[in-house]
């Protein structure tokens, strides 16, 4: 999947250059920055996934530096919540609604914090930022959410959301070891300079969705 999916951005990337197309952004992932983030900004491609973004970058960059023409920007986004897949919950944050719709146990290894995009906002920022391309003056920008919570706090808006639609409040396993790991602060400060815009929903909002999507 990985190769089918760098060498379908190669061939895209030659075509874009072919028929000049004037604009291009390559959505890549948070991923570069190491698991956990644990070296932002610094890169630190330490998985397979993230090499994969990280190498697709570069076909990025290179079809800009050999087609002064083209506008090309790298977007980062950090993990996201609320892809529509009722079937199957992809991201932490859905696997814990579906927990607690059916009164199964969440545990918890231990209480770092992460950040979530909320898809919807996901979206609005990529068309923020197609809008506003051709005053970029980076090849990269990041976009995330502007707040951070720890795993126990995203269990307390788990039970806020529950008990505001009248569910039950997730069962949590508590003889764990909730260690907090430090987690950088992101920096969006270049991707509102360029669009004047940052995310809006909350993680309640975020959450709340979730609960509609994966009860009916």
């Amino acid at each position: 999947e990985i190769q089918e999916s760098l060498e379908f951005t190669q061939w895209l990337l030659i075509q874009v250059s072919k028929f000049q197309v004037p604009e291009f952004i390559n959505v890549s992932s948070f991923s570069v920055y190491g698991q956990q983030l644990q070296s932002y900004p610094n890169l630190n491609c330490d998985t397979l996934y993230s090499q994969a973004k990280y190498t697709c970058e570069l076909i990025v960059n290179s079809t800009q530096e050999l087609n002064p023409h083209l506008k090309c920007v790298n977007l980062r986004l950090t993990t996201l919540i609320g892809q529509n897949n009722k079937d199957k919950p992809i991201d932490l944050i859905s696997k814990w609604v579906v927990k607690t719709i059916s009164h199964e146990p969440i545990q918890l290894i231990k209480n770092h914090k992460i950040n979530r995009l909320d898809v919807n906002d996901a979206a609005i920022g990529i068309i923020k930022l197609m809008e506003n391309i051709q005053k970029a003056d980076r090849l990269t920008y990041d976009l995330a959410s502007t707040n951070t919570y720890t795993l126990l706090e995203i269990i307390e808006f788990l039970k806020t959301v529950a008990t505001n639609k009248n569910m039950h409040n997730p069962i949590i396993d508590k003889h764990l070891d909730f260690n907090e790991l430090n987690h950088p602060t992101i920096d969006l400060h270049d991707f509102y300079l360029l669009t004047n815009w940052l995310p809006t929903r909350s993680m309640v909002d975020s959450i709340s969705e979730l609960f509609g999507k994966f009860s009916k």
